[in-house]
C-alpha cells in the first residue's frame, strides 16, 4: 500500500504539530503530499447560514471573514515550512463541524490516510468535550492515525507518559 494523499487537520496546538512531525515523515517515505486542513467550528449563533454577528457591529458578515484572513495566512506558513523542506502541500480552510468536515473533505480529497493529533483527554472532560479524533477514527473510510505528544499527555494527567510502543510497518510487505 502507497499513502500519496495525507490529510493533516490542524487547529495550531501541539498536538497538531505533533501529528504534522509524523505525516511529514510518512509523506517522505511514500513521495505523498500533505494536505493541510483547518477547520473552524461555526458560532452556534448565525443570523443565516452564511453569516456572522460580532459583538458591537451592527450588520451581519460574512462567515469567512469571520474565520479571518489570519487563519489562513497561519495555515499557509506552515505549508511554506513544509514546502521549503521538500514536502508537497497544500492548504485549506473549511468552517462546520469539525470532525464531519474532516472527514468530508477526506472523502471528497480522496485522500489515503488521515495524520490527525488527540489531547487524549478521558473522564468527564472526553464526555463533555468528546473527541473530534475519536469521531473522525469511527467515521473514516481511510486509515486514521492518531498522534498524541508528550506534551498534550502532561496537559491533560499528572502521571507519567509510558513508554509503550505500538508497532507500526510503513513498508508494502507490512500492509
Amino acid at each position: 500500500m502507497r499513502w500519496k494523499r495525507l490529510l493533516v487537520p490542524h487547529d495550531f496546538s501541539a498536538c497538531a504539530e505533533g501529528a504534522l512531525t509524523l505525516a511529514v515523515q510518512l509523506a517522505r517515505e511514500f513521495d505523498a503530499t500533505v494536505e493541510l486542513l483547518h477547520v473552524a467550528d461555526a458560532p452556534l449563533s448565525l443570523p443565516g447560514p452564511d453569516l456572522a454577528r460580532l459583538e458591537g457591529v451592527a450588520d451581519a458578515i460574512p462567515l469567512r471573514d469571520y474565520v479571518g484572513h489570519d487563519v489562513s495566512k497561519k495555515l499557509e506558513s506552515i505549508a511554506t515550512r513544509l514546502r521549503s523542506r521538500g514536502v508537497a502541500t497544500s492548504t485549506t480552510v473549511a468552517i462546520g463541524d469539525i470532525a464531519e468536515t474532516i472527514l468530508e473533505e477526506a472523502d471528497e480529497r480522496r485522500v489515503d490516510a488521515i495524520v490527525i493529533g488527540t489531547h487524549g483527554r478521558t473522564g468527564l472532560v472526553h464526555l463533555l468535550l468528546g473527541s473530534v479524533a475519536e469521531k473522525v477514527v469511527r467515521g473514516a473510510s481511510v486509515p486514521v492515525v492518531t498522534v498524541r505528544t508528550a506534551e498534550t499527555a502532561h496537559e491533560d494527567q499528572e502521571e507519567e507518559v509510558s513508554d509503550d510502543v505500538i508497532p507500526l510497518r510503513l513498508d508494502e510487505a507490512g500492509a
